[in-house]
């Protein structure tokens, strides 16, 4: 586990060692705009009477677990989402677009905004037992927040690769948790979780390999090509501009990383997966999301899955 920020190093090592037990883990994946469907999952699972003895998140889920765990009530959750990025100019005003040598979008208001809400306060403080993960990319290790002060580890947690800042730390350099831990389900384990209902919104896909010989297209092909697939071509490649090849990355590399967490040694009991429309950057479209999260996650509470998992 990583170091905890605001907790001297030896009783950090100290808390690491510390082990509980935890009937029920709740952990919510990354998945940057995606992600505001836990927001809809919270209210089902608020609704059904459930809630968890430990919350482990990743990017926006380490957003909205952090909020989850403080007590903050999913109607709640959803006017400051609204607030905050109910429309585009909303979110373009909280996320403004700065291209710099690190990241395509500021975050400076999103810092703010954390600690103005959790101030000072440390993850030890809150009601409900909650970690986050990141990563260190100068180190290449995942890391765990489960002390210390809220803020900067929701802000570690959160800073996708080539999006946000990373956030630095002495010499660590910290990233979003979904580089290497999309659906934190290991860590729930490691943590003393019996049971644990993991929501995913990435696609699942299995990494699989295709044979391809490139061929130097030839000139008198192109001039023959119709107009209207040239035309086609070029749409085609005006979609992938630098947000949306960023966005395709990050998705295809944890898309992987799901499905072996998902599926792999220590898989969760129940996990929600949630196909949401919602684009990887539309933060805009905050309340679709919460609303497609709510109305899966209802479906599922009303299966024999999840009778099979609270009983």
């Amino acid at each position: 586990m990583g170091p905890a920020f605001g907790l001297p190093p030896s009783l950090n090592l100290l808390h690491n060692f510390l082990v509980a037990e935890y009937e029920n883990a709740l952990v919510l994946g990354g998945g940057a705009a995606k992600g505001f469907a836990h927001i809809g999952v919270v209210k089902a699972l608020e609704e059904a009477g459930f809630r968890p003895d430990l919350v482990v998140g990743c990017s926006m889920g380490a957003l909205v677990g952090a909020f989850y765990s403080d007590g903050v009530k999913s109607h709640i959750m959803r006017g400051i989402a609204r607030m905050v990025s109910g429309t585009k100019k909303k979110a373009s005003d909280f996320i403004p677009a700065k291209l710099s040598s690190s990241a395509l979008f500021d975050a400076s208001k999103i810092e703010e905004f954390l600690v103005d809400f959790f101030g000072e306060r440390r993850i030890e403080e809150l009601p409900l037992r909650f970690a986050c993960v990141a990563v260190d990319i100068a180190e290449g290790e995942e890391l765990v927040f489960d002390a210390g002060l809220i803020a900067p580890a929701v802000r570690a947690s959160i800073s996708i690769p080539g999006v946000f800042p990373p956030l630095r730390r002495g010499k660590m350099i910290l990233v979003d948790g979904g580089l290497l831990d999309p659906v934190p389900v290991r860590v729930a384990r490691d943590m003393g979780a019996k049971r644990v209902l993991a929501v995913n919104v990435i696609p699942r896909r299995k990494h699989n390999l295709k044979r391809l010989t490139l061929k130097r297209p030839l000139e008198v092909e192109r001039k023959t090509k119709l107009l209207a697939e040239i035309i086609q071509e070029i749409e085609r490649l005006r979609e992938f501009n630098i947000f949306r090849l960023t966005e395709k990355a990050v998705l295809t590399m944890e898309s992987a990383i799901v499905e072996w967490s998902l599926t792999g040694p220590g898989a969760p009991e129940l996990v929600l997966d949630l196909p949401i429309e919602v684009g990887y950057m539309e933060f805009h479209r905050a309340d679709e999301a919460a609303e497609s999260g709510y109305r899966i996650a209802k479906t599922v509470i009303s299966s024999e899955a999840w009778r099979d998992f609270v009983k």
